[in-house]
């Protein structure tokens, strides 16, 4: 399904597309009663992943003419500037909006995912962050303020945000609050300028993978949303990090609305790809961290884990599923006494 479309220059980014719009009509009530009554879940299924394909490359399109302008010189720039001294200490980023202060208001797979960051930490220091103390570390243009506080940036984006931010600015890792670590950092990544986990074209058995999340892994050549952004390794400064975080600052400077949930994603694509593709990290392959969360809720196998963590210390967790007793997620919830 291919579809051309102008970049109107006086409007980059929106959902630019009658098959995007349309779909998204049909998922709401009353239509969405019609839509998957009629079209069987595999067809649907089919027409949504073109018609994804189809606004992830309006979206590049729109970058781009960003990304242009930006090394052109003629957008704002913008420097953020650390407001602790934090140098010669090795920092782990974390953030959870609603805070962090009782393990028994966190979700069970953030506060296991918590117990196991302080268990690996080694000699690094982690600091976790809600939304009350973000401006101890780091202050954001005013439009940034504004706009989160009337509800137009969204926790989610703003957590983008606020990762480049502090790696930019401070350097260091960042976790995502369901990362889970079953063993210490590896110098591989730890070494780097910066590390994300990206798509492989090694990995042989494509067909799980898009079956356990067809939203994220695909292995189309049309599919821009190939890294992980849930654990970042970053060197201070970084090229590829602070051109990010300046792109994402220009962008909500001027918009209030997301045309696509992997617009950061589908920013560090267009950037890794054609701009910046001689600073692009080591590819490792992003269904490492997966694997856990792929099997969490089956019955627990000692085999099968062993299996696992040899591939990957890292693991991408989720916090929406309900978890039999004898599952691998009840066996992590006793190693970390949850």
């Amino acid at each position: 399904m291919e579809e051309k479309r102008k970049i109107q220059d006086k409007k980059l980014f929106s959902s630019n597309s009658d098959y995007f719009n349309f779909i998204a009509k049909m998922k709401k009530k009353p239509w969405k009663y019609i839509y998957t009554g009629i079209i069987p879940k595999n067809l649907r299924k089919k027409i949504e992943k073109e018609v994804d394909f189809s606004q992830q490359e309006y979206i590049s399109e729109c970058w781009k003419k960003e990304i242009d302008e930006y090394f052109k010189g003629n957008t704002e720039k913008f420097i953020l500037k650390p407001k602790k001294d934090l140098s010669g200490k090795k920092i782990i980023w974390q953030y959870w909006g609603q805070g962090w202060e009782s393990g028994k208001l966190l979700p069970d797979i953030v506060n296991l995912c918590f117990q196991s960051v302080e268990k690996y930490k080694g000699d690094y220091t982690v600091i976790r962050l809600d939304s009350d103390t973000i401006s101890d570390y780091i202050d954001f243009p005013e439009f940034i303020k504004e706009k989160t506080d009337k509800g137009k940036i969204k926790y989610v984006f703003l957590s983008d945000l606020l990762r480049l931010a502090l790696l930019d600015v401070y350097g260091g890792v960042w976790l995502d609050a369901t990362i889970l670590l079953t063993d210490y950092f590896s110098e591989r990544f730890e070494k780097t300028d910066y590390f994300v986990f990206q798509r492989s074209e090694d990995v042989r058995d494509r067909k799980k993978w898009k079956k356990f999340n067809n939203d994220y892994f695909s292995w189309d050549k049309r599919q821009k949303v190939k890294m992980l952004s849930s654990i970042i390794f970053a060197k201070k400064g970084n090229k590829v990090i602070h051109t990010l975080l300046e792109l994402m600052l220009i962008y909500w400077e001027k918009y209030e609305e997301v045309y696509h949930y992997f617009f950061f994603q589908i920013l560090y694509d267009t950037i890794v790809s054609s701009y910046l593709s001689e600073y692009k990290c080591e590819v490792v392959d992003d269904t490492l961290p997966h694997l856990l969360i792929e099997k969490f809720e089956n019955r627990f196998s000692k085999k099968e884990l062993d299996e696992i963590l040899n591939k990957s210390k890292l693991h991408k967790l989720t916090y929406n599923k309900v978890y039999k007793p004898d599952s691998f997620y009840s066996f992590f919830r006793e190693k970390f006494k949850i």
